[in-house]
């Protein structure tokens, strides 16, 4: 039952992929995500982003992150730092960030809010950036869940609008150290947009 469902939704997103294509470019993002937990409320994370503009999957863009999430005890809080960089065909970029987010349930969804800060430099520009983000979760099975999620950047260098994502996703989890996702986002910028195709593997470790 799991397997049949997780294929339909995986033909699902398919299907409104090359849907989309007729309207604009159709890129893909592949990712690997590594959590490492450091002690019971404290991850060393990391993840390796490959971008391609187009489905030939041509590497147009590298982005690697590697930071620390802390778990607070009292609270479904989190809060995260670390350090970024992005490589481009036109740009570099190096940054750190601070993010905040909070966890709870609201009816039949898990719902996850979050604040990120984010410090740029684009080769020598520095550039400041607000993100703020959404995402509603709901458990299909025990091991697959449907995603729905919105993120807006507001840039407070150059004031204003940066960029929407608003991604759909199903994810699967077939053990507590493995997690495969895959979807469907809808990229905005202020004069293009774009769709991509997201798969994702997370991998979970411990001491």
């Amino acid at each position: 039952m799991q397997k049949h469902f997780f294929i339909r939704v995986i033909s699902f997103v398919c299907l409104f992929s090359f849907l989309s294509y007729a309207q604009t470019d159709l890129g893909s993002w592949i990712t690997y995500q590594n959590a490492f937990g450091l002690s019971r409320n404290l991850n060393l994370e990391s993840e390796l982003e490959l971008r391609s503009y187009n489905l030939n999957l041509k590497n147009d863009e590298t982005l690697v992150t590697l930071g620390l999430t802390k778990e607070l005890r009292r609270f479904p809080v989190f809060l995260a730092a670390g350090f970024r960089r992005l490589d481009t065909s036109n740009f570099s970029e190096n940054g750190i960030y601070q993010k905040a987010s909070i966890a709870t349930t609201l009816w039949n969804f898990e719902y996850i809010g979050k604040i990120m800060l984010e410090q740029r430099w684009l080769n020598k520009n520095y550039q400041l950036r607000y993100r703020v983000g959404s995402e509603f979760s709901y458990d299909i099975t025990s091991k697959i869940k449907l995603l729905i999620s919105e993120e807006i950047f507001l840039s407070y260098t150059d004031g204003g609008f940066s960029q929407n994502r608003l991604i759909m996703k199903a994810s699967y989890t077939p053990s507590e150290k493995f997690n495969i996702t895959t979807g469907l986002m809808h990229w905005k910028f202020q004069e293009t947009t774009r769709w991509s195709i997201l798969f994702s593997l997370k991998h979970t470790l411990s001491l």
